[in-house]
């Protein structure tokens, strides 16, 4: 069996599993790709102890610039960035570390026809605020603000990025954020709710909000700035183009990580409910893969891009019995098994949307 997974924490209500299984369904690759809780003291032990079976990792928080010096080999945006959230793993067990964030922002950014932004705004000091100054330099910013609540730590973490992007950066505290919303773009970086006591401060205007979340959506702080006149960018757009980006790889690698051109879309106002075509099978047969190229201009990669993008936002409403005393959906370390409503004591996520939200205690 061939796997592929998620690492990072919290996991448990990542969309990963969802659009990745998706796309190599669409491919015909019977690939397991599963979403596993890993702090980023545990993860050189794992990298160093996962068997052949694995072909590619996702990453998400904590572990993107943890990762980066465990790496045998990574691309010029991780270095350039310092982080990366792929890993691609080749026959020969080596690690190839990639970042397709930056490609999930800037296409995220030109479909809501944002092309240039001389005067960007970051909220928040962590990996993808590195991905935020890095796609602000590519749309002709050479001088960025960073807001974060520790100026210390964000100085430490993103001015040695900053020098290597070519970018200049001012550091303000979070006190100082409402002088600073008034710009081409605003990048809100910070975690569900972390922005949520900002969104009184928005004041009539223009501009852009790209705000990294994409649940709940729209945010406060996303639906504060569309009420007072600008234009938002949601999490969504950029998580699906980065994850088309590590399916569709050139050149022969395979397609569990990457960074081949996708997909010019995104999701638009995806479906609440699951649609029955396209759930996920309960169980994936163990069937050897094979190397095989995948292009976004191949039949096989313009499926793959067409599942990912056809892939809803479920709404799940199955209930199970034998709920796990605190009432979360858990499979052990890894999430996304099948769900079975005969397993007492642990319970696990239903099977076609995969999301694992807290089962109802009255099931």
């Amino acid at each position: 069996m061939t796997r592929l997974a998620l690492l990072g924490s919290p996991v448990d209500g990542a969309l990963s599993p969802v659009l990745h299984r998706a796309a190599y369904a669409a491919i015909g690759l019977p690939w397991t790709y599963h979403a596993i809780e890993c702090q980023p003291q545990d993860l050189p032990h794992f990298l160093g102890t996962f068997d052949g079976s694995w072909r590619g990792f996702s990453l998400t928080m904590p572990l993107k610039q943890t990762v980066v010096p465990l790496l045998d080999e990574v691309s010029d945006t991780v270095t350039r960035i310092g982080a990366a959230n792929t890993i691609v793993v080749t026959p020969s067990g080596r690690l190839l570390g990639e970042n397709t964030d930056l490609y999930g922002v800037m296409q995220a950014l030109r479909e809501a026809d944002v092309t240039t932004a001389t005067t960007v705004t970051v909220l928040g000091a962590g990996a993808t605020a590195s991905t935020a100054l890095a796609a602000g330099r590519e749309l002709g910013c050479d001088q960025a603000v960073v807001i974060a609540r520790d100026t210390g730590r964000a100085s430490f973490l993103l001015r040695p990025t900053a020098e290597r992007i070519g970018i200049r950066i001012s550091i303000k505290p979070w006190t100082a954020v409402d002088h600073h919303l008034a710009v081409d773009l605003v990048v809100s970086a910070l975690p569900p709710h972390a922005a949520d006591a900002l969104a009184s401060l928005w004041t009539p205007g223009t501009g852009t909000l790209m705000d990294v979340v994409y649940r709940p959506w729209p945010s406060r702080f996303a639906h504060a700035a569309q009420e007072a006149g600008r234009r938002v960018v949601g999490g969504l757009p950029m998580l699906v183009h980065q994850a088309a980006r590590q399916v569709v790889l050139p050149d022969g690698i395979l397609p569990s990580a990457g960074h081949r051109d996708a997909a010019g879309w995104s999701v638009r106002d995806p479906p609440s409910r699951v649609r029955t075509g396209h759930a996920i099978p309960k169980e994936e047969p163990s069937v050897p893969a094979r190397p095989m190229t995948v292009r976004s201009d191949s039949t096989s990669g313009r499926r793959a891009i067409r599942a990912i993008r056809e892939v809803p936002i479920p709404d799940c409403t199955i209930k199970a019995s034998g709920i796990a005393s605190d009432g979360r959906v858990r499979a052990g370390r890894l999430i996304g098994e099948p769900f079975d409503p005969t397993h007492r004591g642990v319970a696990t996520r239903c099977s076609t949307c995969l999301l694992g939200e807290p089962i109802p205690s009255d099931a």
